[in-house]
């Protein structure tokens, strides 16, 4: 990630693996209506949500942030996979997207059933940058696909507009190429999202960005642009990476009406 209310998705850190995952696990939540679910008996069945492009994503996500490359990622990918999560959220920027796509190679679970999100990293904004990123990070995968494929960062020079235009350009090709199935942003804020408007693009299918009770002020009009504008909010720090101090800090005011963080 370079990333409350009862209306956010939270993002967990899995027990079994808590020193590495602390900061790393992610979540889901809806702007919309679940979609569906697992078939009924299957254990640990996350539900689903639709995309504005008429996909499903799973309701809670896996992610490798801050999760060293190689035999740490690989073994935390395969516990999640075992452990019944159904998306895994990697990035270039990450560096271990390989060790993700063995993990899921490996994990002996049919390819559709799960979901890969990765994240074009800053470097490589721009249309040709960009589209060679998305094949690079599909053969780093060592996939067919890439289900979700992420704008990591609107970058230094776009504000409003600017290099974020021609990025998502190439992005939505790689959609039209198969390479990539479902195409969103990261970090984006509202004058982000209106510069792809203005420019007559389509809106993108997630926004993923932090959000958690103590930023939800500041938040809280970008969740609302995005619902408006049928954008799924997919946030990171949900459960504010681990850290005790800031968890005890947001548990106080949700006290007050019977929840926990």
């Amino acid at each position: 990630r370079m990333m409350a209310s009862p209306t956010m998705r939270w993002r967990l850190s899995v027990q079994v693996l808590p020193l590495l995952l602390a900061a790393a696990s992610a979540l889901l939540l809806q702007s919309g209506h679940a979609a569906s679910s697992s078939p009924a008996g299957e254990a640990k069945a996350i539900p689903k949500y639709r995309l504005n492009d008429g996909k499903e994503i799973p309701a809670l996500g896996f992610g490798v942030y801050r999760v060293w490359p190689g035999p740490a990622t690989y073994d935390a990918v395969k516990s999640a996979l075992e452990l019944g999560y159904r998306m895994i959220d990697t990035a270039a920027f990450y560096g271990n997207e390989a060790d993700v796509g063995r993990a899921v190679r490996d994990s002996g679970i049919p390819r559709s059933e799960i979901f890969i999100t990765s994240k074009l990293t800053d470097s490589d904004h721009g249309y040709q940058r960009a589209l060679a990123a998305g094949h690079k990070s599909t053969k780093a995968l060592g996939l067919d696909y890439i289900d979700l494929y992420l704008i990591h960062s609107p970058g230094a020079f776009s504000f409003g507009g600017g290099k974020i235009v021609e990025t998502y350009d190439a992005l939505l090709d790689l959609k039209k190429q198969g390479i990539v199935r479902s195409v969103g942003v990261s970090n984006f804020d509202v004058p982000h999202l209106q510069a792809l408007r203005k420019y007559g693009r389509p809106a993108p299918a997630v926004n993923q960005f932090e959000i958690h009770p103590l930023v939800w002020e500041d938040r809280k009009d970008l969740v609302k642009y995005c619902r408006d504008s049928h954008i799924l909010v997919q946030a990171y720090g949900s459960v504010l990476s681990g850290h005790k101090d800031l968890m005890q800090r947001a548990a106080a005011p949700v006290a007050a009406h019977g929840k926990t963080p």
